[in-house]
């Protein structure tokens, strides 16, 4: 597959400092993604996924269902490579690669799942917008299930189903932080479980960090730092919720596991929650 030369459109602006992009509903909240440099100069566009190569690789076009007065990229099927971190190859026979590298299959599919014909934001960098083969690179924006926006290259590095693939010149990567998660993606061990779900609350997202805890807490049940954190995150969740049914899911939740705390060098700290969830409505 041949690459597109990149085209500005005549709209497109530089952005030299943190705020919010907005675009077809689409909004960024830079402060929500401490991972990413935003003081490097950098342009912001709207742009519609028409194909998926494989979990790190994806075209984008024009479509024709643009917004009234919304300019598309200008161009047809550009294609773009995802900034700072690389995913297994999927088969290729017309190049060589006849079978799938372990875990092509699963990348490939969650990209296709995020962003396969959306809208998305691509973030790129005017000083850096091509790779060794001429693609665009570009860090990619898009609206989850929830309506929460992400960045797929991030997600795609926090669930292990991609490594971290920085060169000097990826500035808008923070790539310490990059580093760090890739780092805890692979060792697979309590400390990073926890590590992985306090990012994502600090991320605001409290399912990921939910499906964290609970991963690692399947993995090592007698992680006890990991259900600490388990069991508070369920209280916080109870406390917050209005829903009877889903409140008396997240108490049942910080129950249980502060009860598996009894006997550790939690003990004092799960009496004292056991004792509070009995006593709240």
């Amino acid at each position: 597959m041949s690459a597109s030369v990149l085209v500005f459109s005549a709209s497109a602006a530089i952005s030299k400092s943190p705020g919010s992009s907005k675009s077809s509903g689409l909004v960024i909240n830079e402060e929500k993604f401490s991972y990413i440099n935003w003081n490097v100069p950098h342009l912001k566009k709207t742009d519609f996924i028409n194909g998926i190569y494989d979990g790190d690789t994806i075209t984008v076009g024009d479509t024709s269902s643009d917004e009234p007065g919304e300019e598309s990229s200008g161009e047809d099927n550009e294609v773009i490579r995802f900034l700072g971190m690389n995913t297994p190859e999927i088969a290729h026979p017309e190049q060589g690669f006849n079978t799938d590298e372990p875990g092509a299959a699963a990348a490939t599919e969650f990209t296709a799942n995020a962003v396969f014909e959306k809208k998305v934001i691509l973030v790129i960098d005017p000083e850096n917008k091509e790779g060794v083969f001429g693609r665009t690179l570009a860090l990619i924006f898009y609206k989850d299930e929830r309506g929460d926006m992400r960045c797929l290259n991030w997600e795609l590095l926090k669930r292990g189903l991609a490594k971290e693939n920085l060169w000097a010149n990826d500035m808008l990567c923070n790539k310490s932080q990059w580093r760090n998660m890739a780092k805890l993606a692979e060792l697979s061990t309590p400390a990073a479980f926890i590590g992985m779900g306090r990012q994502s609350l600090k991320e605001r997202f409290v399912y990921d960090a939910l499906e964290f805890y609970k991963r690692g807490v399947n993995k090592f049940p007698d992680a006890a730092d990991l259900r600490k954190d388990l069991a508070a995150l369920y209280g916080k969740l109870a406390q917050l919720e209005k829903n009877a049914r889903k409140k008396k899911e997240y108490k049942d939740g910080a129950m249980f596991h502060w009860q598996k705390l009894k006997g550790t060098k939690y003990d004092g700290l799960a009496r004292s929650r056991i004792q509070q969830i009995l006593i709240t409505p």
